[in-house]
């Protein structure tokens, strides 16, 4: 009869000990690029702790409470994410502008869901990734309510393109776009715009590193978010947003606002995790972000739903506070 509770005491602490370790070997992410995925997977480390916290209140063994010290320390890294203040969304405004971030899938098996959703979101801008040769001839075909300003697909998961609504809340600047590379001599395109909105002029980047898979893309994605990070600080009302292909407590994001001074548009709109888009909320992260010069502020931001890629698209509507 004693042999239940104790397999449920082993299986919670096995699972918290296991959590433990990770989120102790994750502080050792600037040795090993192994180590440094270990980085990601912050909140749920947080939710393997829970359950044995609560099993220590439910049984009265308060040292098992000592578990409690790993979730701090995680819960301290990603909480500036989470949170409060809880932000409230607000109608788009005249004076706001609307993006929608978007990695398509190269091999999307509902491309037809993608066109429903970028058709009906009423953006100002679409910021599309992984935009191959048949994606941009659908998306001609099939988005009559956008222009297609720029685009460089790829048959590989390069390809990307920025389109802009025919249908403005107000009449849109003209926006000089460009393909750059981070770092030069980079094969990935990114797309750079640059317009006056309301008189001030801001700089927008479409933003996709490369996915840390071995020791030399890890390195590699280092030198792409540095090239970015001096690029950016030189910009002004600069804005990026795309699949970073890192969480905001990871070392590379925290160097990146930290050398630009941009804000993390997620910071007050809670859980809004955008990958895997197969899995619950829960075992999700979040790797698709948008971050701004602190002129901006965030009216709205908010997740879309799966359309047949594994990232969910990421909707926001940014104003400058003096003109709202």
């Amino acid at each position: 009869m004693q042999l239940k509770p104790i397999l449920w005491q082993w299986s919670l602490e096995g699972l918290a000990a296991i959590a433990t370790l990770l989120s102790l070997l994750s502080l050792l992410a600037p040795w090993h690029w192994l180590l440094g995925l270990l980085e990601h997977p912050r909140p749920q480390y947080c939710l393997a702790l829970l359950p044995v916290l609560l099993w220590a209140t439910l049984t009265r063994r308060w040292w098992r409470w000592l578990w409690g010290l790993p979730l701090i320390l995680n819960v301290l890294l990603i909480g500036p994410s989470y949170w409060l203040p809880i932000a409230i969304p607000v109608i788009p405004t005249a004076n706001s502008f609307t993006l929608v971030h978007l990695n398509l899938a190269r091999e999307n098996p509902t491309p037809e869901k993608a066109i429903a959703f970028l058709e009906q979101t009423q953006a100002d801008w679409l910021w599309l990734q992984e935009v191959t040769p048949e994606w941009l001839d659908r998306i001609r075909h099939d988005l009559p309510s956008y222009e297609v300003l720029i685009a460089e697909p790829r048959a590989n998961s390069h390809g990307v393109a920025l389109l802009q609504t025919y249908s403005p809340r107000q009449p849109l600047p003209s926006v000089q776009t460009e393909i750059r590379h981070f770092p030069e001599g980079s094969s990935r395109p990114m797309i750079v715009a640059r317009l006056r909105w309301q008189q001030t002029p801001i700089t927008f980047l479409g933003l996709h590193t490369t996915r840390p898979r071995n020791a030399q893309t890890a390195m590699f994605q280092q030198e792409e978010f540095a090239a970015v990070a001096d690029w950016l600080a030189a910009q002004p009302n600069a804005i990026a947003l795309g699949d970073f292909n890192a969480t905001p407590w990871s070392l590379n994001f925290r160097r990146l606002l930290k050398t630009t001074g941009l804000v993390d548009s997620l910071v007050g709109w809670g859980w809004q995790n955008t990958w895997p888009a197969s899995l619950p909320n829960g075992f999700s992260i979040p790797i698709d972000h948008c971050i701004h010069a602190p002129t901006l502020s965030v009216q709205d931001r908010r997740l879309g739903p799966t359309i047949g890629s594994d990232h969910l698209p990421l909707v926001v509507t940014l104003v400058f506070p003096s003109h709202n």
